[in-house]
């Protein structure tokens, strides 16, 4: 099973900014291509169409609660989406 370390959620973030697809991304990590897919969605990056197409309009940073790196679209994001969930 893999761990995603905060070098790793980094790792995939960049990656994905670049706009590499998710078989790349997950032969690059060892991963599976699913398991890049979940945890670039719980991570917040947008889809990577997306990226493609218009480009970038956010930026990794760290988790208010946490501290994990999460891709986010501006000031008003301040939690990843684990510790969004957790507030519930």
């Amino acid at each position: 099973m893999l761990v995603w370390t905060a070098e790793r959620r980094t790792e995939l973030a960049s990656l994905w900014l670049q706009g590499l697809g998710g078989k790349e991304i997950a032969k690059r990590l060892g991963a599976t291509q699913s398991s890049v897919s979940t945890r670039a969605g719980r991570m917040g990056l947008p889809d990577a169409r997306t990226v493609k197409r218009e480009g970038i309009i956010g930026a990794m940073k760290p988790c208010m609660c946490c501290r994990l790196p999460f891709y986010s679209e501006g000031r008003h994001n301040r939690l990843c989406f684990d510790c969004k969930g957790a507030e519930d």
